[in-house]
């Protein structure tokens, strides 16, 4: 079945480097195809490097402004379309950090702006583990096997959400796709 899905006859792929292109794809383009219903999830890689770029370090009020701005368009294009829509945003060290152990070592790296349009935060991270997902004949009892050589584990963890509790899932990813790990 995966073979025969040819995923990219179903993704839309706009590259945008600037933030008035942002704002353009966000206000024209995209809500046209969630009209046509010719998506169900809207997937904007790296935010942040466009306002990090963009904007010199006197310039914070009109960032976190347009900061603003994307997130609350981001927000009703979601809600008034019935679409998820994930942004990945990069991690910052947390410089500030002090000695206790319920502090983040890392901040979202748009900070307090982009928090507050943030729903749900999930973080995704590489572990020290790797698995072979070669996985039995027995689709019943499917698990991988030990093998210092192949996929590295990931986690998924849930930072923040009204709806989901605080918890890690692990997973690997192979040629077939995303496989969860019990």
């Amino acid at each position: 079945m995966a073979s025969k899905l040819k995923l990219g006859d179903h993704i839309y792929v706009e590259h945008i480097s600037e933030s008035d292109q942002l704002w353009h794809c966000i206000t024209k383009r995209i809500p046209i195809l969630l009209s046509r219903g010719l998506i169900k999830l809207v997937v904007i890689d790296s935010i942040a490097a466009i306002f990090r770029c963009e904007y010199d370090s006197n310039e914070v009020a009109q960032r976190a402004k347009h900061i603003q701005s994307v997130g609350a368009k981001l927000n009703w294009l979601s809600l008034q379309h019935d679409v998820p829509v994930v942004c990945v945003n990069q991690v910052t060290a947390n410089m500030k950090r002090s000695s206790n152990v319920f502090e983040p070592s890392v901040l979202p790296a748009l900070g307090l702006t982009w928090a507050n349009f943030v729903k749900v935060r999930l973080m995704i991270s590489r572990t020290n583990y790797r698995l072979n997902v070669d996985m039995q004949s027995d689709s019943e009892n499917r698990r991988p096997e030990l093998n210092p050589t192949e996929s590295v584990v990931r986690c998924m963890e849930v930072i923040f959400s009204p709806h989901l509790p605080n918890n890690k899932c692990y997973f690997v990813v192979e040629k077939t796709g995303v496989v969860g790990l019990t």
